[in-house]
């Protein structure tokens, strides 16, 4: 499966160079997503621009935490090899 994301709003990284992804969940409520949101609304952005984020957690191998990504999902675009 591959990935693109054109746009993402945060990203968090854990050392994830060269390791390989297990696991992809995508959530829509997360400590991660309500304080993203939360951040956008205090600096008074458009409640359009953040009301559809979602939070893509990347898990590898050994249940470790490779990426966390808050996107747009209508900026991902997946492809099925």
């Amino acid at each position: 499966m591959s990935i693109t994301i054109a746009h993402y709003t945060r990203l968090y990284e854990y050392n994830s160079l060269g390791r390989e992804i297990n696991t992809v969940n995508v959530l829509r409520e997360s400590e991660l997503l309500k304080i993203e949101k939360r951040e956008l609304k205090e600096m008074d952005h458009d409640l359009e621009e953040y009301v559809n984020l979602v939070h893509l957690q990347f898990i590898g191998f050994s249940d470790l935490p490779l990426l966390d990504i808050i996107v747009d999902p209508s900026r991902v675009s997946l492809l099925s090899k």
